[in-house]
């Protein structure tokens, strides 16, 4: 049995979604020590950067952008942890996701990301989170495969 793409495409993001979630609650029982979480923003985030930029078609382009987006929740999940670490009173979180709201908005609008787009719109698109979109960058061809395992299973 064969499923079309648009299909595959939404299990496939459906089962990355998932494993996020998975990975993110995984990664809230673990004992780590400071250090450890700071190692692991770097080493999770320098892979997601580093594999990011490279290169790839087909099915092996569905893969290293999968592997690439789990490398990214990873990094961001440490640095949730580190920040966790700093924000002890419940009652700060507020403040301080509106401020970092307000921060971004500024930074994207007005400040230094507005001046890297439009001054180094390479250096933003290599470090901006792709948002995957229905059919893929692949085409339908690169998203047969992820059809046919989302509808028989991986093993």
């Amino acid at each position: 049995m064969r499923i079309s793409p648009l299909p595959g495409t939404i299990a496939a993001t459906a089962l990355l979604t998932v494993f996020s979630f998975l990975a993110l609650y995984g990664l809230s029982g673990l004992r780590l020590a400071v250090w450890h979480e700071l190692a692991g923003v770097l080493v999770a985030g320098g892979l997601w950067y580093s594999l990011g930029a490279m290169h790839a078609s087909g099915r092996v382009k569905l893969l290293l952008l999968a592997t690439v987006s789990m490398f990214f929740v990873l990094a961001c999940g440490l640095l949730g942890r580190l920040l966790a670490r700093l924000v002890r009173e419940r009652n700060l979180l507020l403040p301080v996701l509106l401020t970092a709201m307000a921060a971004d908005t500024f930074t994207v609008l007005a400040g230094p990301t507005r001046q890297a787009l439009e001054k180094a719109p390479e250096v933003v698109r290599r470090l901006s989170v792709a948002v995957p979109q229905a059919g893929s960058a692949a085409g339908a061809k690169g998203v047969a495969g992820l059809a046919v395992a989302a509808s028989v299973g991986l093993g």
